[in-house]
């Protein structure tokens, strides 16, 4: 399985580069972003930050893993399904 430990993704502000940012958890094919905890329970905060993930890395699909609780494994999938590709206008 191809993956990447703590990415560097370019953060791109409609048509320029502005900075890189390193995204914690993993990538998956360059298409999942993988977010891993291990804690007691997963909450909105930890959701929010898979979505700004998935956001900045411009990817659709995005797990959060929690390896912490007592019953064994934890998971969410999520789907971002407000993604617009920002795509610079033909001309001519």
């Amino acid at each position: 399985m191809e993956f990447r430990s703590n990415p560097s993704v370019n953060w791109r502000c409609i048509t320029r580069t502005v900075s890189s940012i390193r995204i914690t958890g993993l990538t998956v094919y360059d298409a999942i972003v993988v977010e891993l905890k291990a804690i007691s329970d997963l909450n909105s905060e930890h959701e929010a930050q898979l979505f700004n993930y998935l956001r900045i890395a411009r990817q659709q699909v995005g797990y959060l893993l929690n390896f912490g609780q007592r019953d064994g494994l934890q998971w969410k999938r999520f789907i971002l399904t407000d993604l617009h590709s920002h795509r610079p206008a033909r001309e001519h």
